[in-house]
This record gives structure tokens, sequence and C-alpha cells, in this order.
């Protein structure tokens, strides 16, 4: 089990370029899926999709490789230019699809360099998170939240204190959604790739 190899894990899915990786969270249909699928057609390495093991160590977190497949609502498929009825279905119940790209997928850890979380809004927007206020939401994605009964009662404290170590390592920025189409999500992962091609901001010299 991820929790009891001491891994932090999150209900985000992942992306990298150049080696960095960053993860996107939120809740169940929100479209953390099809945000990191737009991502990859925009050059992005697949990480892993719904579920964010990450390692905290002495050289910063990592991120590990998960299953090269997304899961995608047929809308979300046709705007990205698959066919969905060439998809296999992931469940009979229902008609989400497993696209599975046969390139740009990571097959070693990568480092996580940012965190994007998924939150209604008034328009499209990207926006800083505190640092408090990121080791709430990094508590309310983490996995463990999913078991009820004590299951995981031994690994909370652990989870809170890779929470606040994540939190103070790792920026967060809150990603607002408006709407809840596909185009809508298509456009949200725009936005973050805008975000992240915009330059660093220049340190102070003190002065």
């Amino acid at each position: 089990m991820l929790f009891r190899s001491g891994l932090l894990v999150l209900h985000a899915s992942v992306v990298a370029r150049g080696g960095a990786a960053i993860a996107v969270l939120g809740k169940n249909g929100w479209g953390k899926s099809t945000i990191a699928a737009a991502l990859h057609a925009r050059g992005y390495e697949l990480v892993s999709d719904d579920l964010a093991a990450i390692r905290m160590d002495g050289d910063g977190p990592t991120v590990l490789a998960g299953f090269p497949q997304v899961k995608l609502w047929p809308e979300a498929a046709t705007l990205l230019g698959e066919t969905p009825e060439a998809l296999p279905l992931l469940h009979p119940s229902f008609d989400k699809r497993a696209w599975r790209p046969v390139r740009g997928f990571s097959s070693e850890p990568r480092r996580l360099t940012g965190l994007y979380v998924i939150a209604p809004g008034s328009e499209p927007a990207v926006e800083p998170v505190d640092r408090r206020q990121a080791c709430f939401e990094l508590l309310t994605h983490w996995y463990g939240q999913r078991f009820s009964g004590g299951l995981l009662q031994g690994e909370a404290a652990a989870g809170l204190r890779q929470s606040v170590a994540l939190a103070g390592s790792v920026p967060m920025h809150r990603l607002h959604r408006t709407g809840g189409g596909s185009a809508t999500l298509l456009h949200l992962a725009q936005l973050v790739d805008d975000h992240l091609r915009r330059p660093a901001p220049a340190k102070s010299n003190g002065r």
C-alpha cells in the first residue's frame, strides 16, 4: 500500500515539462484528467492520472510515475481530437473512456514544482494560494480522506506533516473554473500553460 511506503498520496493528475512536474488537484468530476490530457496535447509528459504518489525527501518532493492512461468523457475526447468510440470503456455502467497515450509518458519520477487546485469562480483565472490555505487544500485532497473507520489513523499524522512540508516547499495556485463543459477545462489548461511559461519574477536585491 502506498501509504505504508511513506508516500503522500493526493487525489490529483500530474504532467511534466522539462523534467519538472505540476499536479492538478480537484474533486471527482471537476476536470483533473481533462486538464492533464489537454496539457499533454500541448507537449507535456503525462506522469499520472487521478492519483499522485509523492515521495518527500531531503532533495525535495518527487512524483512517482503511474499508469499511462487518462479517464475522459466522450466530449473531452472529441475536443482533444480523439474518437470516443475507438477508446475502451472504463466501466459498462457509464460512458467514460480510457485514453492511453502512445507517446509523451514519463516512466521516471519527476520533481514536483507546482500545485494547481480547481475551485469554482466567477471567471477563469489563476491566483496564488498562501501556505496555510495550501496545507488545508492538500489535506482536503489527501487520499486518506477516502477511508473511514480509522483504517488510516496511523498514517494521518504522517500525512499532516507531509502536507505542511509540501505546502512550504512547492507553490500552489487556485484554478478558477466557471461552468462544467469540457471546452472550459481546455481553456483552464491553456491558462496553466500560459502561467507556467511566464518569466519568474525577479528577486529583490534588498533595496
